[in-house]
């Protein structure tokens, strides 16, 4: 919600400089807006590697419930730092009039990103493969 409200108030912001041939201006507020951008995700990134157990814990008292959450926290956060930039910049080419490479951005990390990786739910490395398969399509906004 952090990184959606970012994008809304850098929009209007680049849209017109752009337009305006301010060209500096327009480098600058993506600067800062990815940079925004990434250290929200990455908190969010970090709250959930690392205290998982603690948010569980906020809504529910069941231990069990608690450990089964925990997992699937850090399986969904695991693209969070990247993510951040991701949203920026698709954002950024839709406010400046290139739709067509916002929309690649978006389609096409999720895409890429889901279909390359081996998730599946007999993988040893996502022990979760729906969860897995998850925050790979969350990859892409």
């Amino acid at each position: 919600m952090i990184v959606l409200g970012l994008n809304q108030g850098m929009q209007p912001i680049a849209g017109y400089n752009f337009g305006a041939k301010l060209y500096l201006r327009v480098t600058e507020v993506l600067k800062v807006t990815i940079c925004c951008a990434t250290v929200v995700t990455t908190i969010g990134f970090l709250i959930g590697m690392f205290i998982p157990e603690i948010v569980s814990s906020i809504f529910t008292s069941d231990e069990e419930l608690i450990s089964i959450a925990s997992k699937g926290f850090r399986i969904v956060v695991f693209f969070y730092p990247i993510v951040g930039f991701q949203m920026v910049a698709s954002n950024f080419f839709q406010s400046i009039g290139m739709a067509s490479k916002a929309i690649f951005l978006v389609v096409d990390a999720a895409d890429v990103i889901s279909g390359s990786l081996p998730v599946d739910s007999t993988s040893l490395l996502w022990t979760n493969g729906r969860l897995g398969q998850y925050a790979c399509g969350r990859f892409g906004g």
